[in-house]
């Protein structure tokens, strides 16, 4: 009898384990496809979502690693820069942003997320500043 009970709350413990574990799961999946959605919307920055958190949450929460740029393209649209010689690319999006009036302040410092490809797969994703 108190083996099955055991069993029984070994049972319950594993399902309600599973159950949070789903949630945290789904709710890292909300938060990843707003920040998307957002990065896509704020082309040139100046809406503010394009920030160095907002970077580095993409970097660090999406596996782009052997991905080619159509997958970097499909989840954060059109880079602000691209770089093509052989082989190589770099991918280039513009972030952590200061506008007036809806246009860049050029005289201001930025960050970049950069992707770097090797015959059209990435192999590094890095984040930097000026």
């Amino acid at each position: 009898m108190r083996k099955r009970i055991s069993i029984f709350i070994l049972i319950i413990l594993f399902i309600g384990g599973c159950s949070i574990q789903n949630q945290k799961s789904q709710q890292k999946d909300k938060t990843t496809t707003r920040i998307l959605y957002k990065w896509r919307l704020d082309t040139n920055g100046c809406r503010g979502y394009r920030s160095i958190h907002a970077a580095i949450y993409i970097r660090d929460s999406i596996d782009f690693i052997d991905k080619d740029t159509s997958y970097i393209y499909n989840l954060l649209g059109h880079p602000n820069q691209s770089y093509e010689r052989g082989s190589f690319m770099k991918v280039t999006y513009t972030c952590n942003i200061t506008c007036k009036n809806n246009k860049v302040n050029e005289n201001i410092d930025r960050c970049y997320l950069n992707f770097l490809l090797d015959s059209n797969k990435v192999s590094l994703v890095m984040i930097s500043c000026e």
